[in-house]
């Protein structure tokens, strides 16, 4: 296989500006996962729903220092009128989302809503991962972590498939999947890493850098870090193609060195066999 190096290194990349294009779905995005977290909960360790919505509480007030929702005027009941698990909790859906729009750091005095919004690449990822870490961590800290770790897995499963099914595939085969990675947009530095011509039915990637796992770099648990920034990688694969799968067992947000990734087309090669650790540390851009 031919090897191409792609994506440019910038130790900056973080501190970019990004645009925040629709603010409603900041606001929903948090509220429809954790409507789905509760629900495979309810589904799952039915008898610890309650515990866990009195430990989430607890932990975003440790974390909360200001009401947006009342001082932005949002109206919360109504957008959590169709999350048939979250509007129960009025409580904890004020505090999940106002730990998300804190974290945005957004000035008081515009309208959210209708004017421009821009905040840096560091501060939007974070702003949609660390929720997402702190559900997961109260979950392992209100029952047994493998079984969270379990119950969380069917939840990002769950709300991956959904999104894949709102959205048409983006490529029609992995030749088109190859030459997107390869040139990838000068506009969006940061992201580097090797990636294989397209050989049996597959393309391998080895992902060097993680924007995703250094705005996460604080948090301290690696194998949480993995679910909320890699584990749905291997539904949301098939808004590519519907066709595609990912193995991936090493990952940057996991701790790891590099993520070592191969995407296949299962019309062409559904033998999914993972190359070795040792095989991707090896790798080198062909000449």
């Amino acid at each position: 296989m031919k090897y191409l190096q792609y994506g440019i290194h910038d130790d900056m990349a973080l501190e970019g500006f990004q645009e925040i294009e629709d603010f409603e779905k900041v606001i929903m995005a948090p509220l429809k996962r954790l409507n789905s977290l509760l629900g495979k909960i309810s589904e799952n360790k039915s008898e610890s729903l309650s515990e866990y919505i009195v430990n989430l509480e607890s932990k975003f007030e440790s974390l909360v220092s200001k009401d947006f929702i009342e001082l932005k005027k949002i109206d919360l009941q109504e957008r959590l009128s169709d999350l048939v698990n979250l509007k129960r909790y009025l409580k904890l859906a004020k505090l999940s989302l106002n730990y998300v729009l804190e974290g945005l750091d957004l000035p008081d005095d515009i309208d959210w809503f209708s004017e421009r919004l821009e905040v840096t690449k560091r501060v939007f990822l974070r702003s949609l991962l660390s929720a997402r870490y702190y559900n997961i961590l109260v979950l392992t800290e209100t029952i047994d972590r493998s079984e969270a770790i379990e119950i969380y897995k069917k939840h990002f499963v769950n709300i991956n498939r959904e999104w894949v099914a709102e959205n048409k595939e983006r490529f029609q085969n992995l030749e088109e999947f190859f030459d997107d990675t390869a040139k990838r947009d000068p506009e969006n530095p940061g992201w580097v890493g090797l990636v294989s011509e397209v050989e049996n039915g597959k393309v391998l990637i080895r992902k060097d850098t993680c924007l995703w796992a250094e705005a996460m770099l604080e948090y301290p648990d690696s194998e949480l870090k993995f679910l909320v920034c890699c584990y749905g990688d291997y539904e949301s694969i098939k808004v590519l193609n519907r066709h595609f799968e990912l193995t991936m067992e090493h990952s940057i947000a996991g701790g790891h060195a590099y993520c070592d990734c191969v995407v296949y087309d299962t019309r062409i090669n559904d033998n999914l066999d993972h190359p070795s650790d040792e095989f991707f540390a090896n790798l080198k851009p062909s000449t």
